[in-house]
């Protein structure tokens, strides 16, 4: 489910899996969640797609960019990133005097190799999961339902970190830091008892982290809320610093 303020309305969408639920029990829930199940006057909006990407996204003279080349789901905007990276891409690869051929191979291994990471961490979302309250989640789990790639990661990350050993930045969209985020803040446990003793800097460590919860504890104390952000926006005359 998504809930975005916008100026002048409320963006809000449920995304599903068609193999796990219907049509009208996803329009149920969404209606459930904004409280407009008896308001006949909205709309709900089904918009349906297929995941996936091609093998092949640039084939003699017809390239395919954007959701033409491929697309996973919407919550994560990877979407926007992989659109960018393939006409960057398009414009530092195109053939002007040279062989279409060779700058078309280039474009789809990159290409590909880009839409299997970003795979590999969209996945990283559902996988760790502990829900088992539905056969979605409890499906999401299932080893058969994990790339090898990401196996392959997590089982190098049971006693090590992501770190930018694992990152390559011509293929991955996502930093080391983004998978740590993800990881861990899905209760993933790496081991790192075998290295405890040439890890030095625990009191420091805490001492740091205190002092994040310490700003993050002032911050939600004075900052405003997103509605109240936007609302001042929309106030502030055009072209005065403040």
């Amino acid at each position: 489910m998504w809930d975005i303020s916008l100026a002048d309305r409320r963006g809000i969408g449920y995304v599903y899996s068609s193999a796990h639920t219907d049509d009208a029990r996803a329009e149920h829930t969404l209606r459930r969640y904004v409280d407009i199940q008896s308001n006949a006057e909205v709309e709900a909006r089904k918009i349906s797609f297929e995941t996936g990407y091609r093998e092949i996204s640039w084939k003699k003279n017809c390239i395919a960019i954007g959701l033409s080349s491929g697309f996973f789901e919407p919550l994560e905007a990877t979407g926007i990133m992989l659109c960018e990276l393939g006409a960057v891409s398009l414009s530092n690869l195109f053939p002007w005097g040279g062989d279409i051929e060779i700058a078309a191979r280039q474009f789809n291994e990159l290409m590909r190799k880009r839409y299997e990471r970003a795979l590999d961490f969209i996945k990283l979302h559902y996988c760790l999961t502990e829900r088992k309250d539905s056969a979605f989640w409890r499906d999401n789990v299932l080893s058969d339902s994990i790339p090898d790639s990401l196996q392959d990661r997590l089982l190098r990350w049971r006693h090590r970190p992501p770190s930018s050993i694992d990152i390559d930045a011509n293929v991955d969209i996502f930093p080391e830091s983004s998978w740590q985020y993800v990881l861990y803040g899905m209760g993933y446990k790496t081991d790192i008892t075998e290295r405890g003793p040439i890890l030095k800097y625990h009191a420091e460590a805490r001492e740091a982290f205190a002092e994040i919860q310490r700003q993050a504890d002032f911050a939600l104390k004075v900052l405003p809320t997103n509605r109240e952000l936007l609302d001042a926006v929309q106030k502030r005359p055009i072209g005065v610093n403040a």
